[in-house]
């Protein structure tokens, strides 16, 4: 009873701090991942630029968890950097600690890819990536960009995601037998993509993912590690993203 009131007094002293939560997060990212300062048009956003080791040869911008750009998010973008990837990552935690519906979400993602693609040369496409409840909103998200930037996307990888998205992130979420926001399906934003799209990554035994139930003509679903933090093998992570976008370019 003593640790269910500490964990609701906390949750209860976030709500009132949102920020001080949103700064404290910026503590798990690695030496080579600094808050996005470029454009002042994308300084509203919560981003964090993971620039690549050497030349970069490809972009892609990662939604991350609910708990921020954490462990997962930083590993995985770490691995991609070394081989040439620029990722822009979108702290999912402080995006969506307001409502951002669907289509506000696409405008800012169209922001991004507008951005950080102008520089690029124009047959360049990028990694679009998710995890947790990233993945849950990134179709809502995909299916909603203009067609232009559509054509631009190499694949749509989703990691751990669940059977439904919501675009609000509330502390109620964190607190165990709470009941959640009702979300929006996944499944029919999913289907909507041109076949084979989407990459779909989880771990054995996370009961709550979607991955086993996508039709084959739907996604790429491949099994990695254990439960929701895919047994933490963030190399097999990063080298199946990469090599599903390198299938797709073939």
């Amino acid at each position: 009873m003593t640790s269910h009131r500490t964990l609701i007094l906390v949750l209860a002293m976030l709500v009132c701090v949102p920020l001080r939560v949103a700064v404290a997060d910026q503590s798990t990212q690695p030496p080579n991942a600094e808050p996005a300062r470029s454009e002042s048009v994308l300084s509203d956003l919560p981003l964090v630029d993971v620039p690549a080791k050497g030349d970069t040869v490809r972009l892609a911008v990662f939604y991350s968890g609910d708990g921020g750009w954490a462990t997962l998010d930083t590993n995985v973008s770490k691995r991609l950097a070394e081989a040439g990837v620029n990722v822009i990552g979108v702290n999912s935690l402080r995006y969506f600690w307001r409502d951002r519906p669907p289509e506000r979400a696409a405008q800012d993602l169209t922001r991004i890819l507008r951005e950080k693609l102008r520089a690029r040369p124009a047959g360049d496409k990028v990694l679009l990536i998710g995890y947790f409840t990233g993945a849950d909103v990134l179709p809502f998200i995909v299916n909603r960009l203009p067609e232009d930037l559509r054509n631009r996307i190499a694949s749509v990888n989703l990691i751990a995601p669940g059977h439904d998205a919501v675009f609000e992130i509330h502390v109620r979420d964190w607190i165990p037998g709470s009941r959640k926001k009702e979300g929006l399906p996944l499944m029919p934003e999913i289907a909507r993509f041109p076949p084979p799209a989407v990459l779909c990554l989880y771990g054995e035994g996370d009961k709550e993912a979607l991955c086993p139930e996508l039709p084959a003509e739907h996604a790429t679903t491949v099994l990695i590690g254990e439960g929701h933090h895919l047994g933490g093998d963030y190399d097999a992570i990063a080298g199946r993203i990469l090599a599903f976008a390198s299938a797709k370019a073939g």
